[in-house]
């Protein structure tokens, strides 16, 4: 697959990150999650402002501007042959020395894949789904700090539970790979 790597559409292969990027080191970025249909992206302006204001809260400059970033997804697409994928967006805290510090800029990459087949039974029947007590940190933002979420998967398979539906307060805030409209 060819991804988006800092001002490059490269072999996934071949893009890595400095072990001193603050991502690596501190967890420190944000990112978003968008889909295709037919090759169209879906609420594309939406999810680059949240992307935008991800990155304004965590005071990370994001280095592509809207029409820059929807133009690299089209041409993702088509290089990659596809047209329902997963578009995911990361953007970390660039290099440092000191672990705190960047000294160069942010690492900008866009990863695709294709969307993945759901099984025709869920829309008739429905999915198994489970809430969670659970506010992340600096919950504003989507940072890429999804600790809870990698730790809960082995207890979702287990109980054959396909979505994590996350409330606070008695607020429904989000899922855990899904969106929802009402």
């Amino acid at each position: 697959m060819y991804c988006y790597f800092n001002n490059k559409i490269i072999l996934e292969s071949k893009a890595s990150l400095n072990l001193r990027d603050l991502g690596v080191l501190r967890g420190f970025g944000v990112f978003d999650v968008l889909r295709t249909y037919n090759g169209k992206p879906f609420m594309l302006k939406e999810h680059f402002a949240r992307l935008k204001n991800s990155a304004a809260i965590l005071d990370l400059k994001l280095p592509i501007l809207a029409d820059e970033f929807e133009a690299r997804i089209f041409r993702l697409l088509k290089k990659n042959k596809l047209k329902d994928a997963v578009v995911r967006s990361i953007l970390t805290g660039g290099v440092t020395s000191d672990g705190i510090n960047s000294k160069a800029g942010p690492s900008f990459s866009i990863l695709l894949e294709p969307l993945p087949a759901m099984n025709k039974n869920l829309y008739k029947n429905g999915i198994k789904l489970i809430t969670l007590d659970y506010l992340r940190e600096f919950a504003q933002a989507k940072t890429t700090n999804y600790i809870l979420a990698v730790l809960f998967q082995k207890k979702l398979k287990k109980e054959k539970v396909v979505e994590v539906l996350y409330v606070w307060q008695n607020k429904i805030l989000e899922c855990s790979t899904s969106n929802f409209f009402i």
